[in-house]
This record gives structure tokens, C-alpha cells and sequence, in this order.
């Protein structure tokens, strides 16, 4: 078995691919950029070299892919958040041209804050792996004009946790003042204080699936189709009831 990391930079995905290609690897398991628009993918489709994805959600390329269903994962989150009273929702998202994730989890953000009668905020996209000072300055517009958001719901955990403490550092209070919401569920998120509230993926049992549908491929007998497992909601304490108006 060999690992690799690409940081999303399809460039790097192609080189590492090609590299494990040439050590005569007898099928990959990918999670890429971009699952649809995807050169390296289009090469190993042409090439008849078996892979599966996880994490990502391929809409019109037909690939072997094991995840959840993003897109109504931001829509049960946003709903959550509606639910508590909540109708200035900003949606904060690491940048979309690195993870289809991030943008069908903000999809299901638009179709719930629209069925509820709301207008979605425009996206605000930063560098998840930024650091609190950067996320501080992003938000403090936003954050100190009138009217503005009282729950932020962010496209991964890591991005939600600093964002927490960029809100805190500007004198809010989480969630008395804004409430936070992030994905993934990562184990941090349940060590903090309070605990962060997030959408839950049985991340162990996606890669124990993907794997088992790769081994499918490479026998001949697998289905180059979207898998969905579960996700579930937990709600944390970083989310409560939206503050009165002052």
C-alpha cells in the first residue's frame, strides 16, 4: 500500500498518480479536486486502471465513488439553524475550486434557506488552513455592520473551529451571539468547549467501503456508481436559539 497527499492541486494529482501508475499499482482509492472535470481521472479511465473516490461526488462522470450525500447534509444543517429562529445564515466555505464537497454542501444550504422563505447570503470563501487573525479580518465586516449573521455554517470543521475563535476573539459570544455549525466531524470538534456542532460521516466505514468495491473493480465485477452512506447531526453547543434583535 502507498500513500500520498495532493492538496487538492490537480497538477500534484496528476504527477502522483502517474507516479504510483509507473510502481504498477493494481488499482487506486482518490479523493480529487474536481470528480467530473478531472484529466487524471479521464487517464486512468482510458487506461482501464480500476479506482474508487471517497469523499468526492461525481454528477455526470460515471466513477466508482463511496460518500455521503453533501447536499442534503447542508440542507439538514441549515434547517437545524432555521429551526432555532435563525433567518441571517452566512454560508463559509474553504474555496470551491478545490472541493466539490464544499460546493454541493452549499447547494444544500441555498435549497433549504430557500424553502424556508430566506435569502442566502452570498458564499464567503477564505483559506480553511488560514490561521485566526486572517478569518478575523474576513468576518469583521461582516460581523460588526447591522443586521448581520447571527449563525455561520462552514464547509469543514477545521474551518469552523477557527472561525470560532476569530468570532470570540472579536467579543462574540459562541453561541450566545452567532452560532456555528461545521462538517465532517472530526474528533477535535468533540474535545472543545463547547462541543462543536457538526454533520457526522462514518468516515472509517468509507474507507473500509471503498476499499471493498475497489477489490469489486479489480475482480471485474464492480459498479462505477455514487455509494451514499449515512450522516447524522450532531448538535454540539456551539448552536442555540437566534438572539433577540437589539
Amino acid at each position: 500500500m502507498l500513500v500520498t497527499a495532493t492538496d487538492y492541486d490537480p497538477a500534484r494529482e496528476r504527477e502522483l498518480v502517474e507516479t504510483l501508475i509507473a510502481q504498477s499499482v493494481a488499482g487506486l482509492v482518490l479523493t480529487v479536486a474536481d470528480p467530473d472535470d478531472n484529466p487524471t481521472l479521464d487517464h486512468l479511465d482510458a487506461g482501464g486502471i480500476p479506482y474508487v473516490l471517497v469523499y468526492n461526488e461525481p454528477k455526470r462522470a460515471a466513477r466508482a465513488a463511496v460518500t455521503v450525500d453533501n447536499e442534503a447534509a447542508g440542507a439538514t444543517l441549515t434547517q437545524a439553524l432555521v429551526a432555532l429562529g435563525h433567518t441571517r445564515i452566512l454560508f463559509v466555505a474553504g474555496r470551491f475550486a478545490t472541493s466539490d464537497r464544499s460546493r454541493l454542501r452549499h447547494q444544500g444550504y441555498r435549497a433549504a434557506m430557500q424553502a424556508a422563505g430566506l435569502a442566502p447570503s452570498p458564499v464567503l470563501e477564505l483559506d480553511y488552513l488560514g490561521d485566526a487573525d486572517a478569518h478575523r479580518s474576513a468576518l469583521a465586516g461582516l460581523l460588526g455592520a447591522p443586521g448581520r449573521p447571527t449563525a455561520l455554517v462552514c464547509s469543514n470543521d477545521l474551518l469552523a473551529l477557527s472561525i470560532t475563535a476569530a468570532v470570540r476573539d472579536m467579543g462574540l459570544a459562541v453561541p450566545g451571539d452567532v452560532s456555528i455549525a461545521g462538517f465532517d466531524g472530526i474528533s477535535i470538534g468533540r474535545l472543545v468547549s463547547p462541543a462543536l456542532c457538526t454533520i457526522d460521516q462514518p468516515t472509517r466505514r468509507m474507507g473500509e467501503r471503498a476499499v471493498e468495491r475497489l477489490f469489486d473493480l479489480m475482480d471485474g465485477h464492480g459498479a462505477r456508481a455514487v455509494e451514499h452512506l449515512p450522516f447524522h447531526l450532531r448538535p454540539g453547543g456551539t448552536i442555540a436559539v437566534a438572539p433577540s434583535p437589539s
